[in-house]
């Protein structure tokens, strides 16, 4: 038998030890086989100083991940750009190297430029490829519920400015015709002394109006004569000119009559 190497020389062929030694290393032989394999099967591997297990040298298989399913970006950018409108698309690149990426819709129309907010999204260009679509996705029913509610604000608004046009319309119209059906008059108020005359207002519209002193006539615009008698006084006659809203008085003194010498 060949001894194993254990880097002293071996020693010479001829010097063959005695049978009963031969039984002996045979012996050893099988005693540390049998050690050997109840070692590999039984027993737990060594810890390492740190009280780890030693590390596996087989290779550590990840799972595969499925990606995003794919969905058509530049077809929804397009379905919240009104007809004529300009989107504005801005990337930018940060100091640690990540992008932010800017969408800027326009406004709908009659919807203030101030309302419209932008969608901003950013991380690395890795995560914009796998995510943007995602938050698009989220920022476009959003977007539509804005445009939605601008076009309601503005109808709304048209609908209360229509109906206040119409009401003050119909108000001018109102007071136009009451205008035209209405002579245009003033007003004379006569007073006279002694107040207890008689007097009559001859109107431009050819009737005649009895009054009292003091008392306010509603006449025709034109000229109207006013006749004021009374007994034992002189009787008075006056012409006044009426203006259209205008109100006009006029102050009559009868003196006493001269005795009549044929009486």
């Amino acid at each position: 038998m060949t001894a194993l190497a254990t880097g002293a020389p071996a020693p010479a062929a001829t010097d063959n030890p005695p049978a009963d030694e031969l039984d002996e290393i045979e012996d050893e032989d099988a005693d540390e086989s049998a050690y050997d394999e109840t070692t590999d099967d039984d027993t737990e591997p060594e810890a390492t100083e740190s009280g780890a297990a030693p590390v596996s040298a087989e290779p550590i298989v990840m799972p595969s991940l499925d990606s995003a399913p794919f969905q058509p970006v530049f077809a929804g950018l397009a379905s919240i750009i009104p007809t004529k409108g300009t989107l504005l698309l801005a990337i930018a690149k940060l100091a640690n190297g990540d992008l932010r990426v800017t969408v800027q819709p326009p406004p709908a129309p009659d919807e203030p430029a101030e309302t419209v907010l932008p969608l901003t999204v950013t991380g690395t260009a890795e995560e914009l490829d796998a995510e943007f679509v995602n938050a698009f996705a989220v920022y476009k029913p959003s977007r539509e519920y804005a445009t939605a509610s601008a076009a309601e604000i503005a109808r709304q608004t048209k609908v209360a400015a229509d109906k206040a046009r119409n009401e003050a319309e119909a108000r001018r119209n109102k007071t136009t015709t009451s205008s035209v059906g209405r002579k245009p008059s003033g007003t004379l108020t006569i007073t006279t002394t002694p107040a207890d005359a008689a007097i009559k207002i001859a109107a431009n519209d050819g009737k005649t109006r009895d009054a009292k002193s003091g008392q306010k006539l509603t006449l025709p615009v034109g000229k109207a004569t006013i006749t004021a008698t009374l007994a034992g006084r002189n009787t008075k006659l006056a012409t006044v000119t009426i203006a259209n809203g205008k109100d006009e008085t006029l102050a009559l003194d009868l003196p006493a009559a001269e005795p009549s010498l044929f009486t």
